[in-house]
Order: C-alpha cells, then structure tokens, then sequence
C-alpha cells in the first residue's frame, strides 16, 4: 500500500497533475519510509497516518501523530519482541510475536509475524496510555547476507536509495548469491547513467566488488498476497533450506 501510494505521488509531481486533496491519507501493509512519507504528502498536500496490521490480524497498531512510534492496540492484540529465543529489552529489536484477542474462529496464540520491531516502555507527550511499537524494520528475512555470513538490513542500504525518487518511479533489489545482485528499475524521464552509477557505488560500499545486473523494466511484479517487495534475499532462501 505504502509503494503504491509512492507510485502515485511521484506521477502526480512528475506530470504535475492537479487533484482533490484529502484530509488525511492513510498507508499500511508495507514500510513507509522518511522519502516515501515525503513524496506521498507532497503530492497530496495532506499528512501522512501511517498503520501497521497484517492479513491475518488486522490492523493492531497506529501511529502516534507525534511521530514517535505506534500505538499497540491492546484492546485487539498482546504483543512481545522476542530476541534469540528470549523477551527483548526495551528499544531492543526482536521478532514481533502476537495473540490476537478478536480471532473467534480461529485463535492465534504467540503468533510469530518475522516482522522486526522494538518496544518503548515510556510515556508518548501525546497522552494516550497505550504502549510505543518503533523501529519497525520490516519482515526478519528481509535481511542482505555478507560474505562473512553477517546479517545486514536492507534498511541501511534502501534508506538511501529512496533518495533517488526524482529518479525512479520504483526498485527492487534481490541478491541472488552471496556477492551477485539484480536491480530491476522502473524509470521516470529523468533517469540517467549517474543513477546507475550511484546505485552500483552503494551496493559496492556493503559488497564490494559485487556482480550488479541493473533491468530497466515498464513494471516490477508483486507478490501473490498483493504486496511490493523492494528486497528480496535467495541467499537466505539457500542458507534455510541446507
């Protein structure tokens, strides 16, 4: 939802296209980052409300208008941050385990969602009593493998590349191989070899030397539960199923 609403925005600014403007726009479904959360408002003239949820239990927290993370809804979900196979402190990123309370026909107890996110014990300037969820780094698997076999957050490398939206209407990157990267790259007018260079310079800061195929493509396809992945890992793929 995040990727789509981007999608949209940067049409709208690129062809300077005039349209209603909303209150507020809502994003869910997908990690809304700084750039994105730009864009979207611009293109709109409307603040952004950010939701995080998923299919299978809906939309369980939102985000504080104050910007400091998302409220848990507790009235709809216990939910833990679990780090090695244990709680996690505070500020500490772990798994995110949920039980869902509104789930009658089918229940899901400690229900591990392989999203990543911290807790925040304290309490938000906004006054509302229910608990901070931050730093929500998307799914565990959504992890860049080095060749020393360290985890890396697409989050280190993708948060720079969103810089690049004047650029491109959308990316994806997927590591094939432990040094073997494929970057497919649906273009705006603006797009040039600079940007290919960029692009190259960044992975090589993590992945030096790396192998970089870079596609220009009219679309980038999106997975069967609808959503857009802007990374995609077959080397965690190898490691899981040796």
């Amino acid at each position: 939802m995040c990727f789509g609403f981007k999608f949209f925005a940067l049409i709208i600014l690129d062809e300077n296209i005039s349209i209603p403007k909303p209150r507020l726009v809502f994003t869910d479904s997908e990690i809304l980052t700084i750039n994105m959360r730009k864009n979207i408002e611009e293109a709109f003239s409307a603040k952004v409300t950010d939701i995080y949820g998923t299919y299978e239990t809906d939309n369980i927290a939102y985000e504080c208008h104050y910007h400091n993370g998302y409220h848990i809804a507790m009235d709809c979900v216990i939910m833990e941050f679990i780090c090695e196979g244990r709680k996690a402190d505070p500020f500490e990123e772990g798994e995110i385990v949920v039980t869902v309370l509104n789930n009658f026909a089918m229940p899901f107890i400690r229900y591990n969602l392989h999203d990543i996110g911290a807790y925040n014990p304290g309490i938000c300037p906004c006054g509302r009593k229910f608990p901070l969820l931050t730093n929500i780094r998307g799914r565990s698997d959504d992890y860049m493998i080095t060749a020393d076999g360290k985890k890396l957050s697409f989050a280190t490398l993708g948060a720079y590349w969103h810089s690049l939206t004047k650029f491109v209407y959308e990316f994806q990157l997927i590591q094939e191989d432990i040094n073997v990267f494929t970057v497919f790259i649906v273009p705006n007018n603006s797009f040039n070899d600079d940007c290919r260079k960029i692009i190259v310079s960044e992975i090589n800061k993590c992945f030096p030397g790396a192998n970089i195929d870079i596609k220009l493509v009219p679309s980038i396809q999106r997975e069967g539960s609808g959503k857009f992945k802007a990374f995609k890992s077959k080397v965690q793929w190898q490691i899981q199923n040796i």
